[in-house]
């Protein structure tokens, strides 16, 4: 699956193009940003235009909402399985075991195609039963790691090998220092909205290049094979009839989405 982020600009093809994140390909993800409405805005883009384009059969969401849970407006959509709030302890452990369940149940049954998901994916019919990808958000790793220290243990190995059985960690945060390196070297790729350190930029992306992204809301970086600056999409201008018309869509993609997404214990 592909999700469509938005518009970037690549002055040495000379035109814009569609940011697209591809969970397999580009794996396990961080999204920076000092604003936490602005990382929200790309979570938005990414659930959104995956809920569009694809089925609850092909990819499903939990989501660790601890920022300002907006992320909220999508607990119906037929491909989010849970959302997990501030607070909801026993949610949180919970989710974190069936990951791990999970994890478990795809090692043995990856076994006979080399333990990798895109080599079963390769190899089976359409007409066969292909099991989703997982895609697990943490929103606001801060609060995350402020309120549950110990987990940031569970995730390194969780993370180190998770890409390579379809299930996808992509995690919001603020700057490059909220995560140990140990943890943050399992994720091969990056999304920087505006940040506080203008050098983070040269970390985050490995450049000698100095960059910085426009002051505007939703702006950011990323990097294929250079650096380049691109705008995050937005739903609708008026939250109100944003919610009004996920709610309505939510609905139409519950008659056409006959597999029931796991809710967490």
């Amino acid at each position: 699956p592909e999700a469509i982020i938005g518009e970037y600009d690549a002055p040495e093809l000379q035109k814009p193009g569609l940011l697209k994140y591809n969970f397999l390909s580009q794996g396990n993800t961080i999204v920076y940003g000092n604003d936490g409405t602005e990382r929200e805005m790309l979570l938005s883009s990414i659930i959104y235009s995956t809920s569009i384009l694809y089925k609850s059969e092909q990819i499903n969401y939990y989501i660790y909402d601890f920022g300002s849970e907006s992320l909220r407006k999508f607990e119906k959509m037929p491909q989010v399985g849970d959302i997990v709030y501030t607070g909801e302890e026993e949610k949180v452990k919970n989710l974190l075991k069936l990951i791990k369940k999970e994890m478990l149940y795809r090692k043995k049954l990856l076994a006979n195609y080399g333990g990798e998901y895109i080599n079963y994916i390769n190899s089976t019919s359409k007409s066969e039963n292909v099991f989703p990808i997982k895609a697990i958000i943490i929103n606001n790793y801060e609060s995350f790691n402020e309120l549950y220290p110990n987990i940031e243990d569970e995730l390194i190995p969780i993370t180190r090998d998770c890409a390579r059985y379809g299930i996808i960690l992509i995690i919001t945060m603020g700057s490059i220092s909220s995560m140990s390196r140990r943890l943050r070297q399992n994720f091969t790729n990056n999304y920087s909205l505006r940040l506080t350190d203008s050098s983070d930029y040269m970390s985050i992306f490995d450049s000698r290049k100095k960059i910085i992204p426009r002051d505007m809301v939703g702006r950011g970086l990323f990097k294929d094979n250079d650096v380049h600056e691109f705008q995050t999409s937005s739903l609708l201008r008026d939250k109100q009839m944003e919610l009004e018309q996920l709610k309505e869509l939510a609905k139409k993609l519950q008659s056409i989405n006959t597999y029931n997404v796991p809710k967490v214990p």
